[in-house]
């Protein structure tokens, strides 16, 4: 994982959705078992914007040309959410 940058999350009535913004450089199999480390944890983690795109190396790096084959650039939002402490209670009072 290259970069994880918190986005501005929006809040509900009885939770907080929490966007994080991700990037990922590395092969496919790097990317899904990412992909597949968020699904199993215990909360729910919803993926949207996902973009893969193929890395291509320049001339000057014509040795590690090798290495990059197959490598992606990938780009996605993660959101997950937290409930709001004390919502049972709101939602009982209307």
């Amino acid at each position: 994982m290259v970069s994880l940058t918190l986005e501005e999350g929006v809040m509900g009535s009885f939770y907080k959705e929490i966007p994080l913004k991700i990037q990922i450089y590395g092969g496919l199999w790097v990317t899904l078992d990412f992909i597949e480390y968020m699904q199993n944890l215990l909360r729910l983690v919803n993926f949207e914007n996902l973009i893969l795109q193929g890395r291509t190396a320049s001339a000057s790096r014509a040795a590690s040309a090798e290495k990059m084959v197959g490598s992606l650039n990938t780009t996605l939002t993660a959101k997950t959410y937290s409930f709001l402490d004390g919502a049972e209670h709101r939602s009982a009072q209307k």
